[in-house]
């Protein structure tokens, strides 16, 4: 990634802002928005042997600043089972049958209705998410990013998104739960050092 591109991505990250100087014009703009990026891994193939942030020549105060990073292995042991379905897919796309896929306008609405909900935490969710978070940290050690307290922000996040899904106007521990099964598949796909070691919350 270009210098200017990090810098840019950083600010956005950091402060939901953007700062632009262009043809004599200097200020400020808002940026609150979510933050979706795919990158490719150097030399074109993901090395296991080395670290993500090698891999996708990011720094860690870049990388931290993502919820949930994923990587997406290329292996050729499945790859009857990728072309079969690949093929199944174009083969059922001729003949399908819409009538239980929910139409766009009405997935706009949800969208729309669920950013208005504000849920709060519960005692019994915001405890759980602090002993999860203690635990994560005592585990820290070795791991590929940083258990930094961007992961606590990260988990009462992913809870509360949760919860908006259920448009729940508090944050439960089932949303807690949750979150920290998407937390642990993304340890499992992340923290590829510690692969044999199973952490539980």
């Amino acid at each position: 990634m270009d210098v200017n591109d990090r810098v840019a991505i950083h600010e956005v990250m950091e402060q939901q802002t953007i700062s632009i100087a262009k043809a004599g014009i200097h200020t400020t703009l808002n940026a609150r928005c979510s933050v979706l990026a795919a990158a490719n891994p150097v030399l074109g193939r993901f090395d296991s042997k080395k670290s993500v942030q090698y891999n996708v020549n990011l720094p860690d105060t870049l990388l931290t600043r993502f919820d949930l990073v994923f990587i997406t292995l290329d292996t050729n042991v499945n790859d009857y089972d990728i072309s079969n379905h690949v093929l199944k897919m174009h083969a059922d796309n001729n003949r399908s049958n819409n009538e239980d896929i929910v139409s766009s306008e009405l997935f706009k609405r949800f969208i729309n209705h669920t950013k208005k909900i504000r849920p709060a935490l519960t005692d019994d969710s915001a405890l759980l998410i602090s002993k999860s978070y203690s635990k994560l940290r005592e585990y820290s050690k070795g791991f590929v990013i940083p258990i930094t307290p961007r992961v606590l922000e990260t988990l009462i996040r992913l809870s509360t998104a949760h919860a908006k899904l259920r448009l729940s106007e508090t944050v439960d521990e089932c949303d807690v739960d949750e979150a920290l099964k998407l937390f642990n598949l993304l340890k499992i796909i992340l923290f590829l050092e510690l692969k044999d070691q199973k952490i539980l919350l």
